[in-house]
């Protein structure tokens, strides 16, 4: 194993150990377990010979490594409790919606007791759903529908309900077939980018490769053509002379 590497393993779980013995300072158990650690640690130590000043630098680097991963864990746990803020308030402005379609109140009424901003409510469910993707706002849209399921309706209102359910139905469906439209377009711009790339490649390759016979045909022409037909002759009756040479190079020719 690893000498340093072994070490820097051993001080993370050091400092961890003093943390949670610094947490929990009525409980034992905690500072047996630091104790422990520690001995081990030290005992690596003696054993790696490592030079003072490497093993200082060695715990530096280990300490700020465990302040980066503290501070994005942080960070993480920061945006996952807005994530969830802004999606229950999705949620609650979503529900208001439906409750507003569905009511029965008249429209004076309506506005006195239970004024919705329909503008408010199309911009917040765009940005939201810009961030998110539509399956997260479809999935919100499904719960906050069958919590409204629950509740005490009048016929009337379950009726509404429905067609509320069947354009959700509609609109899930739409966004479906527009991303398989995009995927579909993407692949072909792909494919029709590819066959671009073999395309101009292509007539390189055949320029590249009439150029080569060009230059063959031409270095041919230099030769004398009565040298050409006397070498081919010379070589032409040594053959021949060859498969008389032995009843087996005879047979061989006659077949």
């Amino acid at each position: 194993m690893n000498t340093e590497k072994d070490l820097r393993r051993k001080y993370s779980d050091l400092l961890f150990a003093k943390q949670n013995e610094q947490r929990y300072p009525d409980q034992k158990g905690y500072v047996k377990k630091r104790e422990k650690i520690e001995r081990q640690y030290w005992d690596a130590v003696l054993k790696s010979k490592l030079p003072k000043e490497q093993l200082e630098t060695m715990e530096k680097q280990v300490i700020n490594e465990l302040e980066e991963f503290a501070e994005l864990y942080k960070q993480n746990v920061e945006n996952d409790l807005d994530s969830d803020k802004e999606r229950q308030t999705f949620r609650e402005l979503f529900k208001h919606k439906v409750l507003e379609d569905i009511s029965e109140h008249e429209p004076k009424q309506q506005k006195e007791e239970s004024p919705f901003n329909k503008q408010q409510y199309e911009a917040k469910a765009k940005e939201f759903e810009q961030r998110y993707g539509y399956d997260v706002v479809y999935a919100l849209k499904r719960e906050v529908l069958d919590e409204i399921k629950e509740m005490d309706l009048t016929p009337a209102q379950r009726e509404k309900l429905q067609q509320i359910e069947t354009e959700l139905e509609k609109e899930k469906k739409m966004h479906q077939e527009l991303a398989d439209t995009q995927k579909k377009n993407r692949k072909q711009e792909a494919n029709i980018q590819r066959t671009g790339n073999r395309t101009i490649e292509a007539p390189f390759k055949q320029r590249e490769f009439f150029n080569g016979v060009e230059g063959e045909y031409t270095r041919n022409n230099k030769i004398d053509k009565k040298q050409q037909v006397e070498q081919l002759t010379n070589e032409m009756d040594q053959a021949i002379e060859d498969y008389f040479a032995t009843p087996e190079q005879l047979k061989e020719y006659l077949s």
